[in-house]
Parts: C-alpha cells; sequence; structure tokens
C-alpha cells in the first residue's frame, strides 16, 4: 500500500494530481476514485479528460458529498435521501406533534425557526457534537427542548429510512468500512473537513491500496491551520520555501503591494466599469473564457450583473442563475395562489389578471368573455375597491347602481352610451365571482399531496402558464428552464408528502412552503467555458484564468465574520466547540488568497463606496493595498455610451460614423429625425405637431371645427382646462383619454367637494327658513348632521381613516366642533349681508331631474361674444344668493385651494364670470359677485373674489379679495369673456402646446406621465 500526503498552495500540482488519476484510471478505471473540492472543479476536471479523450465512469471524479450519494444510491436499497427543505419540513411538522413552548408556543412554528434548526442540526452533525450534553453547566430549557427535538428529528430519520446531507455521509462511511471501496484513491483539495467528513476520508484510506492526499497548507501562514497530520501518513511532501509565488504570503508579513484597488461610487457604477474594462479586453483579442469575475456573495449580484453585461453585449456563464421566484412566469403562478389565500386583495388579483402568463374566460349565457386586467383595474378604482372578496362584490355593485341612477340625468344618446357600460361593468363583475370560486377550491385545509393535486389540476384546467413560443427566443428558453425548475419543484415536493408525517396543513403554509422552496433554487443556467465566467468566491478555488476580477470587496461581505450559531448565544457556541472567531477569519483568508491565487495575468480588485443608501467601507483584507477612485461616469463600451456618441456624431452629420456605432438593423433616417424632434422640435415656441400645434393639418382642423364648433357646448371647467394647460385639453376633451382614478382609503379631494354639495344641497332644499340664526342654530346643527350620516353610509367604507374623515365633518369630543357647524355658525354671520340662498344646484345645458332646482334649464346659455360670435355654456351652480333688489352672487364651494382674483383676471379661473353672465341672461338677475365658499376643518369662509364696485357694502360680512371690488363687474366678466375667445380659436386652430415652462406645471396634473415635461420620460444625464 502506498500512501503520500503532499502539501500544496491552491490550484498548484492539480496537473500532477490529474496525470496520476489519470493513470490509475486507465489501468483500474472501476476502482479509481478522484475527489475534489468543488463542483466547478468536478466539471473542468472532466471536461480536461474527454478532450484528453479519457474514457471514465462520472462518478470517478466527484466531489466528497458527491462519492457518499453514489454509494447510498449504489448500496442503500430503501434509504432515501432527502434535501434541506425536506430536512425543514420534518422539523417543521415535529415541533407540532409535542409541546416545546419556547420553540413553537401552542405548537404553532414561527418563521424560520425549522431554517434555524436545521442549520444547528447540520452543525451538531459535521462536528460530531453530543447535544445538549456538550453544554454542561449553560444547559437550560430552551436546550432541552432543542435536544428533544433533535431525537426527535435522528429517530425519525433511522424510522423512516432517510438519508439528510450528514447521515448520507456516515452511512457512506460505515458501507466502506464493512465491504471496502476504491483501490486508487486521490483527493485534492479540501480544505479543513468536518469531523464526519473525516471519517469518510479515513474509511478511504483504510481501504484503498494507493492513496494520495494533497491539502492547502503552508507553514506560518494566516490561512492555514490543517497539515493533514491526522491522516499518520508517513510520506509527506512540503512546498519549498524558494519556490513561494509572491501572493502566497498576502497575509502575511511578506504583504504584495503590486496589486491595487479600484473604488467606485455605487454597485451600478463598479459593474459597468468592470464591464468595460472586460468589453475592452475582449475586443483586443481576449477570448471571454479567459477572463472570470468573482463575487465574495454571488446570489446578491446575480440580477445586477445580468443587466450590465447585456448592455455591453458580454457573453457570460454562470453556476448560479436567479431564484424562480424572480422569474415573471413563476411569480404568476405562486399569485394563482396568493390571491385566494391572501383573501383576494386589489392588487394581487390585479397583478395575476395583468400578467401575460394567465387568461381567464368564463361562460356567459353561452358566449365566452375574457376577464381583462386593464378594465377590472379601472372599475375596482372608479368604485374603491381596497379590501377582499366581499368588497369586490358590495363596492362594485354599489357602483353599478349608483351609475344607474345617474342615467336619468342624463340626455338620451348618453344614457344609452351609459348603460352599456353598466352592463360591460357587470359583465366584469360577473367574470371576477367566477374567477374567485374557482380559486377558491384552493383555500381548504388539506394534506400536502391534497394541495399540490389540486394545485396542479387547477393549472391545468386553466391551462396556465399561457406562453407565447414565438419573439425573443432568449425569453422563451429562459422561460422554459424557469418553467421546468417549478415543475420539479412540484415533483419533488410530491416525494417530500411521502416521507414526512402526514398531517392537514393550511393553504397559507402550502403557499409559504412554495415560496421558501423556490427563494433557494435557482434557474439552471447554460454553461459554457468560452463566455466571461461569473463566479463565487468558494468556485474559482484551484481554478486558474488569465484574467481576474473580484468586486464587492467592501467590509462585512468579505470577511463575513458570524460565528453565533442559530439559538444559541456567543457563550454556547464557544461551549459546543464549534468554529470561532479566528477560525472563520482564517478561513474567509484562504478563499480569498485562493482566488487571488487563480490569476495567471492580471488581478483587478474594487468595491462599491456606497449601496445608494448608506456608506460602505472596503474590506479589511485590503488596507494595505493602494486605492485608485475611479472618476469615469459614461463608459465607452456600453450601448447607452455608444448610442450618446452616435447622436453626437449624427447632429455634427457625420453618419459613417453614427453608424458603425448604431446596431445594424437600425434605420438611421428614422433615428436622425427622432433626435431632430427632440432637439429642435421640441425646443424654443411650440411650432410643430410634435409641440401640439396641428394648425397645418387640414383635416384635422377640419374635425376640430365639426366637434368645437358654434354648436358645441363648453363647460366652464374645460375652458379653464385649455386656459391651464392647452395639451391637457388635447387629452381629455379631443383625444377622451380618462386617467385611471386613484384609489384611496380616504375621499378623494372630488369625492370630498361632491360630499359637500350634496350635504348643503340637501339641508338648503329641505329647509323652509334658509336663514340661520342663534334660536335655530342647534336644530340646524342636528339636521345638517344627520344629513351627513346618511350621505356617509353610501360609501360603505369602514376602517380607521374613514373615521377620522366623519369625525371631521361631524366633529367628537377629541377634536371639537365638526367642520358642518362651523360652516352653520359662518352662514350665521353672512346674515347680516342682503343676500339670501335662493338657489341649489341649479343648471343649464344639462338634463333635468326630478329634484333639480327650478330654475333649472335645459338648454345650455348662449353668450355672446365681443366679436359678436357666441359660445353655448353648460354647468350647474352650487348655489346662488340673491337680494331685495334684484342682484344675485354666484357661489362655489370649495373643500381644497380656491383660485383668487389673479386667476381671474390672468383669464386663468372663469367660473365665476360665466356663471354670473349665465345667470343674467337666464334669470334676468343683475349680477353683484362671485365668491368662493372653503369649507374644510379649520377654515370656513366665503371669499367674495370679484364684486360689482357699485354693491361693495353689499359683501362686508363676507370675506373679500384685494382688488375684486375695484372695477365694474361687466368690465370683468368681458375681459373674462375675452380670454374665452382666444381659447375657442386655439381649440379650433388646433394649437394644443404644453405649457411654456415646467415650473406652470400642476404637480397634481393627470396627464403628467404622458406629458413631454414628465421626468421619467427620457432619461437624461444629470448636467448640474
Amino acid at each position: 500500500m502506498t500512501e503520500t500526503l503532499t502539501h500544496i498552495l491552491p490550484g498548484r500540482h492539480l496537473d500532477l494530481f490529474i496525470k496520476k488519476a489519470t493513470a490509475a484510471v486507465q489501468d483500474d478505471p472501476f476502482s479509481t476514485l478522484l475527489i475534489l473540492p468543488t463542483s466547478n472543479l468536478v466539471r473542468e476536471v472532466r471536461r480536461r479528460l474527454l478532450d484528453d479523450g479519457i474514457s471514465f465512469i462520472q462518478s470517478t471524479v466527484t466531489t466528497l458529498g458527491g462519492y457518499a450519494d453514489a454509494v447510498v444510491d449504489t448500496h442503500a436499497g430503501g434509504k432515501i435521501r432527502i434535501t434541506n427543505h425536506e430536512k425543514e419540513l420534518i422539523i417543521s411538522v415535529l415541533l407540532q406533534s409535542r409541546d416545546y413552548p419556547l420553540l413553537a408556543p401552542k405548537r404553532k412554528p414561527g418563521s424560520g425557526i425549522a431554517k434555524e434548526l436545521r442549520i444547528l442540526f447540520d452543525v451538531l452533525q459535521e462536528k460530531k457534537i453530543d447535544y445538549p450534553e456538550s453544554l454542561g453547566l449553560l444547559q437550560s430549557q430552551k436546550s432541552d427542548q432543542i435536544g428533544s427535538v433533535y431525537s426527535a428529528y435522528t429517530r425519525y430519520l433511522s424510522e423512516e429510512q432517510l438519508l439528510d446531507e450528514q447521515t448520507n455521509i456516515e452511512w457512506a462511511t460505515k458501507q466502506i468500512d464493512a465491504d471496502g471501496g476504491p483501490r486508487s484513491v486521490f483527493i485534492y483539495g479540501l480544505y479543513e473537513p468536518f469531523a464526519i467528513e473525516k471519517d469518510l476520508i479515513l474509511a478511504l484510506k483504510r481501504s484503498a491500496r494507493c492513496f494520495e492526499y494533497a491539502i492547502p497548507y503552508l507553514p506560518e501562514s494566516k490561512c492555514f491551520a490543517d497539515d493533514g497530520s491526522w491522516l499518520q501518513i508517513k510520506s509527506i511532501e512540503t512546498i519549498p520555501t524558494d519556490t513561494l509565488p509572491p501572493l502566497a504570503r498576502f497575509f502575511d508579513d511578506q504583504n504584495p503591494t503590486t496589486i491595487r484597488i479600484t473604488a467606485y461610487r455605487d454597485p451600478l457604477d463598479e459593474l459597468r466599469g468592470i464591464a468595460d474594462e472586460i468589453h475592452t479586453l475582449i475586443d483586443e483579442g481576449t477570448a471571454p473564457g479567459d477572463i472570470t469575475l468573482v463575487f465574495p456573495a454571488i446570489a446578491d449580484a446575480v440580477h445586477l450583473t445580468e443587466e450590465i453585461f447585456s448592455e455591453y453585449g458580454i457573453p457570460y456563464s454562470t453556476s448560479t442563475g436567479r431564484t424562480i421566484n424572480s422569474a415573471p412566469i413563476i411569480r404568476s403562478l405562486l399569485l394563482v395562489l396568493t390571491v385566494p389565500v391572501l383573501g383576494y386583495q386589489r392588487d394581487d388579483l390585479l397583478a395575476l389578471l395583468k400578467s401575460p402568463y394567465f387568461r381567464y374566460s368564463w361562460d356567459q349565457s353561452g358566449e365566452l368573455h375574457h376577464l381583462d386586467g386593464a378594465k377590472v383595474d379601472s372599475l375596482s378604482r372608479r368604485s374603491g375597491v381596497t379590501k377582499g372578496r366581499s368588497d369586490w362584490h358590495d363596492r362594485i355593485t354599489r357602483q353599478i347602481q349608483a351609475r344607474k341612477a345617474d342615467c336619468e340625468t342624463l340626455s338620451e344618446e348618453r344614457r344609452i352610451y351609459r348603460m352599456r357600460e353598466i352592463e360591460e361593468d357587470f359583465a366584469i363583475l360577473t367574470g371576477i365571482e367566477s374567477l374567485f370560486e374557482i380559486l377558491e377550491t384552493l383555500t381548504s385545509d388539506q394534506t400536502l399531496t391534497d394541495h399540490l393535486r389540486r394545485y396542479r389540476s387547477l393549472l391545468t384546467t386553466l391551462t396556465l402558464p399561457v406562453i407565447q413560443k414565438s419573439g425573443d427566443q432568449d425569453l422563451v428558453e429562459d422561460e422554459d428552464r424557469a418553467l421546468l425548475a417549478f415543475t420539479r419543484i412540484l415533483d419533488r415536493l410530491e416525494l417530500s408528502a411521502r416521507i414526512i408525517p402526514e398531517r392537514k396543513i393550511t393553504a397559507a403554509t402550502f403557499l409559504s412552503l412554495l415560496k421558501t422552496v423556490g427563494s433557494k433554487t435557482r434557474i439552471p443556467t447554460e454553461r459554457t467555458r468560452h463566455a466571461v465566467q461569473v463566479l463565487g468566491i468558494r468556485e474559482i478555488t484551484h481554478l486558474r484564468t488569465p484574467h481576474l476580477f473580484i468586486a464587492h470587496l467592501t467590509e462585512g461581505t468579505i470577511p463575513n465574520l458570524s460565528t453565533r450559531l442559530p439559538l444559541s448565544t456567543n457563550l454556547e457556541t464557544k461551549m459546543l466547540g464549534t468554529r470561532t472567531g479566528p477560525e472563520i477569519l482564517r478561513e474567509e483568508r484562504y478563499y480569498f488568497l485562493a482566488a487571488l491565487a487563480s490569476a495567471e495575468e492580471t488581478i483587478s480588485l474594487s468595491y462599491p463606496k456606497t449601496d445608494g443608501e448608506k456608506v460602505l467601507l472596503r474590506s479589511g483584507f485590503l488596507r494595505d493595498l493602494p486605492e485608485y477612485e475611479n472618476e469615469k461616469r459614461s463608459y465607452k463600451n456600453s450601448r447607452l455610451a455608444r448610442a450618446e456618441a452616435a447622436g453626437s456624431l449624427l447632429e455634427e452629420g457625420d453618419y459613417a460614423g453614427a453608424y458603425s456605432l448604431l446596431p445594424q438593423d437600425l434605420d438611421l433616417e428614422m433615428a436622425a429625425h427622432r433626435i431632430t424632434i427632440e432637439e429642435y422640435h421640441r425646443s424654443g415656441i411650440p411650432s410643430s405637431p410634435y409641440d401640439g400645434i396641428l394648425e397645418d393639418d387640414e383635416a384635422i382642423l377640419t374635425s376640430l371645427h365639426e366637434r368645437f364648433g358654434d354648436e358645441a357646448v363648453y363647460s366652464a371647467s374645460s375652458l379653464e382646462r385649455y386656459a391651464s394647460c392647452p395639451f391637457a385639453f388635447f387629452a381629455r376633451n379631443v383625444l377622451s383619454l380618462e386617467p385611471l382614478p386613484e384609489i384611496d382609503l380616504d375621499l378623494t379631494s372630488l369625492e370630498r367637494g361632491n360630499l359637500i354639495h350634496r350635504i348643503a344641497y340637501r339641508f338648503f332644499r329641505e329647509r323652509s327658513d334658509r336663514t340661520i340664526r342663534e334660536e335655530n342654530l342647534q336644530a340646524a346643527i342636528r339636521e345638517i348632521r344627520s344629513i351627513c350620516s346618511l350621505e356617509l353610509d353610501l360609501y360603505a367604507r369602514n376602517n380607521p381613516v374613514w373615521t377620522v374623515e366623519g369625525e371631521r365633518l361631524l366633529g367628537s369630543d377629541e377634536i371639537g366642533v365638526g367642520v358642518l357647524e362651523e360652516f352653520l355658525r359662518y352662514e350665521m354671520k353672512l346674515n347680516t349681508s342682503p343676500f339670501v340662498p335662493a338657489h341649489f344646484e341649479c343648471s343649464f345645458g344639462l338634463p333635468l331631474t326630478g329634484d333639480g332646482d327650478p330654475a333649472s334649464i335645459r338648454d345650455p346659455i348662449v353668450i355672446p361674444l365681443d366679436d359678436e360670435s357666441a359660445i353655448r355654456l353648460s354647468g350647474r351652480i352650487d348655489r346662488i344668493d340673491t337680494t331685495e333688489d334684484g342682484r344675485f352672487c354666484v357661489i362655489d364651494y370649495k373643500t381644497g385651494n380656491s383660485p383668487g382674483y389673479r386667476d381671474i383676471t390672468k383669464g386663468r379661473a372663469l367660473q365665476l364670470p360665466l356663471y354670473i353672465r349665465a345667470v343674467e341672461l337666464g334669470m334676468g338677475l343683475i349680477g353683484a359677485g362671485g365668491a368662493y365658499y372653503t369649507v374644510k376643518k379649520g377654515e370656513v369662509k366665503c371669499q367674495a373674489v370679484i364684486r360689482d364696485a357699485a354693491v361693495e357694502d353689499y359683501f362686508k360680512t363676507f370675506s373679500r379679495s384685494t382688488g375684486g371690488g375695484d372695477r365694474p363687474l361687466p368690465e370683468i366678466i368681458s375681459e373674462s369673456l375675452g380670454w374665452v375667445r382666444g381659447y375657442l380659436d386655439g381649440i379650433r386652430d388646433g394649437r394644443f402646446q404644453t405649457v411654456a415652462d415646467e415650473k406652470d406645471c400642476s404637480e397634481y396634473c393627470s396627464y403628467k406621465t404622458v406629458c413631454r415635461f414628465n421626468k421619467q420620460r427620457l432619461f437624461e444625464e444629470e448636467t448640474e
């Protein structure tokens, strides 16, 4: 028997070891074993052997765990190997089987407890620790309960013939001791194996005729402690000190300073900088496969790497794909279960319906209907849906009933159109409830087997997921890989259900299980050695690469010095004899050194200075290295940078140069045209269709004159919309684009305004005495509160925000006097003026209703303009107060901010002047003024914004705006009509430009997402 122990540095002597193992394989192919430390290295060595034309059995070249798996699969018969997920499942079930009050109160394991116990059990098994006895005097009720679960777990494995990763190794060790193992064993590069791993290695040594063990070790180094003496091999080959490469002493006194580290602004900047350098290497002739990018925590960097490397067109290969939960197709499948489990929440249902992987159709009266996510979104917003299943039915039903009631106020044409909308809303509600009935079948408590069966059956019934095989082929392949991984999870869980105690679990537990397993399962990636290799820092160990980049070298990421075991104090951890802080630090140093040792030509180290929110420190491993701060903010090799450069060349007229930088399938003329639109047509004074100036298109002008000509009926709000922003008028009134209503637990500003209007209208309409005096104040307060309560009940909302809204209106002991009482007390103050409330919700140009104001008229008011033309106006006036001498004041209720006198004189606020003229023409009264009546908590006032100078005294009890009573009222109205004339010309002549200055844009504009001033529309680099 020959035994040899060789001390090596990471990656050294691998070729020699492979050569020896190859010779043994050729001589004795069925009894030779080469064990390597990582699956990545296994893959590389297998590739080398195949490239050299050497035939071998797959299990000949493997990891230590992989060899144990092969032994169990060959000899264990009825034994079943379980995964870590299944181990946690078993632990979770055991926690529910008896009382463990400190671990699972009331037999309900908390989130994450099974995982923490699994990690603790892993360490206890790997280190062969006798728990809880090893704690000595530190034993407690908690450790006793953990020990009880641990004993129950190991007993369950034995009874059910199950093997986890650790008992798998133990079983393989016993098998080799009983029946022998391979005759030739070569073990390379294992770093400080655990106790149970050492047992397996020693068993292999005992049974082998030829045993060679290469161990990473260098005397007097901060990276190594295990010299292999536990193997008790006399023949030891050590490393000659005069042949040590400089990096071997990186962490020792002879730390080389030839390497430097680059500091970047943030992770995005860092990845772009690295991608730029990699792109340059490839352009200079370096094969992509000769470049490796390493991360200390690769799982956290996969998404950003994918994004940036795609931007730079860099081919890459990684063993760490994205988690399947991050794949949109899998998120859609999980939503099928999430929607019913979480109670049909609005956002969840809309996410499901809007997913391209989901489609639901239902049969209604023999006709197949499709449930459209966008339509459901719009309907839910209009109905104010915020909660679960009953909320969908109650609110949509109430909204449909309210719209039906409103139909009687509409013209015949609009009534027909509205009824069609109501029918569609009802059909959507039917579809929603049909889908709910199907999804509800997933919500009952069942065994894991039954949950899986029903879930898979429902996916089959609904033909999910919906997959488009056309389009981006890379995307289709990604979806196929993700779906295959998810299917394997379901298959594996079905097997898991057979090995855990059969008991019913909730649908929420089943969903949590699916998400947990999905978060730990990664989508398989297509590996190729001809692309840039993106690896974790432990995967690079013993490999070789000409060009090495190591990124994200921040403190806390490397070294990661977490030493405490789950569910254990630091003192308990120390007593158990698991890894100490110095031991973990040594291991972290080793893997960093091994990564450095893999580089053959160049090494580039880097770290981000911030994560976008907080400052990051560079790793303590790099404290002695000189730092270079990257100053670049635009990288020449990115697609975005090339596009910017091409744009500059196009602007200069260098079409050939621009063409060389752009994708070959891009229409250069179209690109130049688009740049011209942004750089020329959308700058300076609006003058082109790209700025909303449509005056040169005869067909458009003809259509505008037909729709908005002399016979068109306008409202004051539509004219004010044009005055504020012609583009907003174009979007709303010409294109009929309606923004989605906001979902709000509270009242929206529009709803709050309508509520105040209705309360005030009902209060004054139902009273014969419309003046408020001290003697009837309390009765009036009771009356208006009663009306308010009835109106609030129509919204059927029940949440803390809504409670506050009611208190704000009605008042309470906590907040004092409510808004409505403040309103009535202010009305008492207005009684001293000659004005008396006379008309409420008085309309013109709108359909008449049975409970409308008697003075309302069906036809629009025709208001003459100065050029002998006229405008036909419709509207509804909140309130008209009159005097005994035939004067009147138009009052408009406001629950938010009100326009001022300057807004009227500048043509931005037209409502009061137009309504005053409409009343004069319709009722034959003489206008005295117009006022905005603000009704909100802490501010109730009626401000007369415009007043006829001749009757200024009428408004003494009003709040009065400065300047509003200095001029005759007819003069102010005439001025406003002049603005109207200009707006009509602009509308009919197709002038729909945006405002001249972005500062004039309203922060609450409904069309900001489609406006040229929307900051999210174009991604522009900040120049300041």
